[in-house]
């Protein structure tokens, strides 16, 4: 338990408030090792391990495994511990091991018959009780790099019968995360160059603008509209206009421009991207002075500046997110910003803002996830004007909607 207390607090806590009763119903193998029963949802009573000998059992079933050389195995179900023995023993101690174990009970049982102090000290070794997708996310994080590099699937016989629909979810939502993993570290090496150069040409409105912790729950219990350009905007655009005064507008960079043309100032607009494209989403555009944009720092430069104006001028107001790249290259005089989250896209950094700002409810506007009538944007938006150059008979602005949407085909789901 101190082991778990210290890799796995959460769960430890979670244990610890069970029944000190709360016990499955063990009993001695013929060789000495404890086995424990457990009851079906159909009633049938199943051992979790051999009544023989589980350890010789646990170990000859990890030594027929065929992806012995994988970096990480996946276990369903954790008995009493005997299989993650046996898994260190077969497959060497730097394997890292996440178990699929939904029961507390087993968990505890496991901690008070078998000793796994020594697997849990290396913090290679996750119990995986939820399929909360935030909380695998935490538990993973830290072995991403060793997920990607090859993992197994280890299924005892008697996983098959018990929980087994949690084990198979569980294989899946890991699978989901090692494709996740290896696509954001993917991402990262492509844009690492392009990062820093955006980083460093933000530089002088990084240490010249206040940081996100100033808006901290501003606007506590008011509503937030976060306006995205998906085609069903269009529905509904023309009822922004009226909530300006009763609702904080938080708008994605896209849609800028066509909430400006129809008379409707955002109180928000939010920009994270590398491209120098996104600098036609505000170049031209007649913005209000307490339009306020929230980006991160690897953002384009170019969408920074053209936003605040030219040199010289008070300039708009702009707050970039907290950036570990930035503070190595200003030095540690520059006081550390409160980290907010950011997400992948305008629309994640949109709601992390609307709940840093304290809003509530947060209410969507145009955030189509399907591509509704194979669309992928509302129409009007300044992405359309930047096709019309290659707009003509063979390519019709349906047809350049619908390619945006195929090219992303390998991540959807």
């Amino acid at each position: 338990m101190r082991q778990l207390w210290r890799h796995h607090p959460k769960l430890a806590y979670r244990v610890d408030e069970l029944s000190v009763d709360a016990s499955l119903d063990v009993q001695p193998s013929k060789k000495g090792p404890k086995t424990a029963a457990v009851t079906t949802a159909d009633g049938r009573k199943l051992f979790l391990h051999s009544r023989y000998d589980p350890r010789r059992e646990a170990l000859d079933f990890c030594r027929t495994l065929e992806d012995r050389d994988a970096n990480a195995v996946v276990l369903a179900g954790l008995g009493l511990g005997h299989h993650v023995k046996a898994l260190m023993e077969a497959m060497g101690e730097e394997i890292v091991i996440c178990i699929s174990e939904p029961d507390l009970v087993t968990v505890k049982t496991a901690l008070e018959h078998t000793d796994l102090s020594k697997e849990l000290s290396t913090g290679r070794v996750e119990i995986l009780t939820s399929l909360d997708k935030d909380a695998l996310h935490e538990r993973l994080h830290r072995h991403s790099t060793t997920l990607m590099l090859g993992t197994a699937f280890v299924v005892p016989p008697v996983a098959r019968d018990h929980n087994a629909e949690f084990h198979n979810a569980c294989r899946r939502a890991v699978v989901d995360y090692a494709s996740f993993a290896k696509m954001s570290l993917i991402t990262l090496l492509r844009n690492a160059t392009l990062t820093c150069r955006n980083i460093a040409n933000n530089l002088p409105t990084y240490v010249s603008t206040p940081p996100a912790d100033i808006l901290r729950r501003r606007f506590a219990g008011r509503p937030a509209i976060l306006v995205a350009a998906g085609p069903s905007l269009s529905k509904n655009i023309d009822q922004l206009r009226g909530l300006r005064d009763n609702a904080v507008l938080i708008a994605a960079q896209t849609t800028l421009r066509l909430l400006l043309n129809k008379g409707i100032e955002p109180h928000f607009v939010t920009s994270l991207d590398f491209s120098e494209l996104s600098r036609q989403f505000f170049e031209g555009a007649e913005m209000p002075d307490d339009l306020v944009l929230v980006a991160e720092p690897k953002a384009t430069w170019h969408v920074i500046d053209t936003f605040r104006g030219s040199p010289g001028m008070s300039g708009r107001r702009a707050i970039l997110l907290d950036n570990e790249f930035a503070h190595r290259c200003v030095g540690e005089q520059l006081a550390k910003r409160t980290p907010m989250e950011a997400g992948a896209t305008v629309m994640h950094l949109a709601f992390y803002l609307a709940q840093w700002l304290g809003c509530d409810p947060i209410i969507f506007i145009g955030q189509d996830l399907g591509f509704s009538g194979h669309c992928y944007y509302a129409p009007g938006v300044p992405m359309h004007r930047a096709w019309q150059a290659e707009l003509g008979r063979f390519g019709t602005l349906e047809m350049k909607e619908w390619e945006r949407i195929v090219r992303q085909r390998k991540i959807l789901r």
